[in-house]
């Protein structure tokens, strides 16, 4: 090569090798700035959602401690808790036939078709039920005309009981909490663990949450938290599947209710968990919340289990099933 050559050459590698190096330092720097962009936009969106979730939690419990020092709730409890305890037991083996039929023809059909899966503890199910139980259920669901998932309209029944006039009296009142507080469900519950009320009046109402399949459910394990401490006068259960809500993911918050210094039992409230969903998922308004396309919010547990809806489902359910089937999953951890 040339002298002429070589200096051209070096002048040339003199300029272009700065002007390389400045654009891919450039471009190392955009990509960069870019990556901490979203990085940052990803942390103040989880700050954001852990602040409305904190504040669904404080909400909750807020509202748990105002019914828990209201006179009129106070009083409803305790006629709750004494009619209760006196209600007749009349008709026992008709009632209980009822009911059998009842969960096999309605509840179990209606099981299966939210879950896709039957339920094969039902017999054991009813066998946890105390002879109280039966009579409650029998009269205040199975004997109930209004259809599943719409009990809680029964606003009296034909007897003159103490726990009936109870629930006439109260059934307005009650109603209007659960109505405007956008809860699911109240429950209210003795010392013994005995559900003596609820609002919706799912298969849950009358049993008890030490001897029924439910002291294994969210609620029941919560009831023998709140029991063992000494110290909590609230808390929360985790989100978990709740067999009287057909599987649906259920969260609840619990407090100890007293008067004078009297304690007598909980007030609980099943929370309203698709607004975590809504909540997550900026009302489904993915994109205006700056995550495009395929971004997503989720919630998961330190069980390390997902306890919200992903994105794929609240879009699509049928294709999410498919996809998890294809993946192998169990039908049960699927529904």
């Amino acid at each position: 090569m040339s002298l002429k050559k070589k200096i051209t050459f070096s002048l040339f590698l003199t300029g272009t090798v700065p002007i390389l190096t400045y654009f891919l330092f450039s471009g190392y720097i955009i990509f960069q700035e870019g990556i901490n962009s979203k990085y940052s936009l990803l942390t103040q969106m989880n700050l954001s959602r852990k602040k409305e979730l904190e504040k669904l939690a404080s909400d909750s419990g807020e509202k748990l401690k105002e019914l828990s020092q209201r006179r009129d709730i106070l009083n409803a409890f305790q006629a709750f808790s004494t009619g209760f305890r006196d209600y007749p037991i009349l008709g026992l083996q008709e009632k209980k036939a009822n009911l059998l039929q009842f969960y096999k023809n309605q509840f179990l059909y209606k099981y299966k078709e939210k879950t896709n899966n039957d339920y094969i503890e039902k017999d054991l199910y009813l066998s946890g039920l105390s002879d109280r139980s039966i009579v409650f259920q029998y009269d205040y669901i199975s004997n109930n005309s209004n259809p599943l998932g719409q009990k809680n309209k029964l606003k009296s029944l034909p007897n003159k009981s103490l726990y009936n006039d109870t629930h006439e009296t109260y059934y307005k009142e009650l109603s209007f909490i659960i109505e405007s507080s956008g809860l699911y469900d109240i429950f209210f519950i003795d010392t013994e663990g005995n559900i003596i009320y609820s609002y919706f009046k799912e298969v849950d109402f009358s049993a008890n949450l030490k001897s029924s399949v439910l002291k294994k459910s969210g609620l029941g394990l919560l009831f023998q938290k709140m029991q063992n401490s000494n110290h909590e006068k609230l808390d929360f259960s985790d989100i978990e599947p709740y067999f009287a809500s057909y599987e649906s993911p259920a969260s609840f918050a619990m407090i100890e209710i007293n008067d004078n210094n009297r304690k007598l039992g909980y007030i609980a409230i099943q929370l309203p968990v698709p607004l975590i969903d809504t909540l997550l998922s900026n009302k489904s308004d993915y994109m205006r919340s700056g995550i495009g396309k395929t971004g997503e919010t989720v919630l998961i547990g330190l069980d390390f289990v997902l306890k919200s809806n992903n994105r794929k489902t609240s879009e699509n359910l049928e294709e999410s099933i498919t996809y998890l089937q294809d993946l192998t999953f169990e039908e049960k951890i699927i529904y």
